[in-house]
């Protein structure tokens, strides 16, 4: 880490105010599979990089300098991660393909709402009405209780993105285990 030389403090005391900085950004840029982790890592590479172009005679604070600098590269990393323009020269096929995948990221931005599977039955006696309201049941339970975590993996097995094959497994083990407990506990007659 390389300091200013106009700067009066010393790394310990320079460490607690990038840390600050990037604790009160961080919760506000997380997306996708970036978690709170993961972007408060990224804001601390950020806030150091920035350290040398610091200077104290333009009369902002070095925690002011580094929140304005550190959250420009959030929004700067949120958008390239995220809502990218489309390449050139891409086949028909392949531009399809690159924006199926690109929406389904961009919407791991927004939360998950899965109310829109939930109210179509029109007809109260047919077997597929039946089938719905099981269908929206389990959509409710999974809603309730899937870790936040799993969230985004579970978008993309709704939308048919492709996941890596261990979290893929991991995620279908989690609702296996959601499902399986809230079955039991309906065939015991408890309570959810």
């Amino acid at each position: 880490m390389q300091l200013p030389h106009n700067l009066n403090i010393n790394e310990i005391e320079v460490l607690a105010i990038i840390n600050d900085v990037v604790d009160r950004l961080a919760p506000g840029f997380t997306f996708g599979y970036f978690d709170v982790d993961d972007v408060k890592q990224e804001g601390r590479i950020e806030a150091m990089k920035a350290l040398p172009r610091y200077d104290s005679t333009k009369g902002a604070s070095l925690k002011t300098f580094l929140y304005n600098h550190v959250k420009k590269r959030y929004i700067n990393l949120k958008r390239d991660r995220y809502a990218r323009p489309a390449p050139k020269n891409l086949t028909e096929d392949k531009l399809v393909s690159w924006h199926k995948r690109n929406g389904a990221k961009r919407s791991l931005i927004d939360t998950l709402d899965i109310s829109d599977d939930r109210n179509q039955p029109s007809n109260f006696e047919s077997d597929s009405f039946v089938d719905a309201i099981q269908h929206h049941e389990l959509l409710r339970i999974i809603d309730i209780h899937l870790p936040v975590e799993y969230r985004g993996d579970y978008r993309c097995l709704l939308e048919d993105v492709k996941l890596p094959k261990t979290r893929r497994l991991k995620l279908l083990e989690i609702l296996k285990e959601i499902l399986n407990e809230h079955l039991t506990r309906e065939e015991k007659g408890s309570p959810e």
